[in-house]
């Protein structure tokens, strides 16, 4: 998905030069533009970035990992020791990456972990499961939260930090640092939207004009 500028054909005539005569559709501010081939699909990524052509990613279903929700582990478990078990039981999966849940009030650790395993042809073998670390686990499909996805790195939505060709952009003051990197640590009276410029929260607790049009859209996929 690449932004949708002024200088469009401009923009997309060396794309077609490359990698022959894109497939493009125009969808709302961005430019979809279909790869023919998984090749040609990480070849164009590489080549946005170099061209410096803003974009974020739908990534190949076949790259997408397989995300799957551990609960009963005790909330102080090492993530590294973690992993290292999940291999010795099953040395068929491929383990990309282990997250842990975090209250969002008092942000302590949770028992709960998010494991992302690489698509093998056995990554399903995870629920066969049921004990780790000397204690019972259940082992649940993830499900995605409700509402539109927001990225860490440009603070845009529909997308993640993973997919993400865009400027960072700080979410406090709009500059070009991760929001965790920026020097405002205190609360700000009305923060503005860097999306919309609106107000980010408004009086009944709704969130900005333009999060509650992504959450709409999305409603209607």
């Amino acid at each position: 998905m690449i932004r949708n500028k002024n200088n469009y054909k401009e923009m997309l005539k060396n794309p077609n030069n490359k990698f022959g005569k894109a497939n493009a559709v125009l969808v709302n501010e961005y430019i979809k533009v279909y790869s023919k081939t998984a090749e040609d699909h990480r070849d164009m990524q590489k080549f946005c970035r170099e061209e410096k052509i803003e974009f974020y990613v739908i990534r190949l279903l076949s790259e997408r990992p397989f995300k799957i929700v551990m609960k009963g582990l005790h909330r102080d478990t090492d993530i590294e020791e973690m992993k290292s078990e999940l291999a010795i039981a099953l040395p068929e999966i491929e383990i990309l990456k282990v997250g842990q849940l975090k209250n969002v009030r008092t942000k302590s650790p949770m028992d709960i972990f998010i494991i992302e395993l690489k698509k093998n042809g056995h990554e399903n073998k995870i629920f066969e499961l049921t004990h780790s670390m000397f204690l019972k686990i259940k082992i649940q499909n993830y499900r995605k939260p409700p509402g539109a996805t927001q990225c860490w790195n440009c603070n845009m939505f529909n997308h993640s930090s993973a997919n993400c060709g865009f400027q960072t952009r700080c979410l406090k003051c709009g500059e070009d640092h991760r929001t965790n990197q920026c020097p405002i640590t205190t609360p700000q009276e009305n923060p503005k939207c860097i999306n919309c410029g609106a107000t980010a929260i408004l009086p009944h607790g709704e969130a900005a004009h333009c999060f509650q049009k992504s959450n709409q859209r999305k409603a209607k996929v």
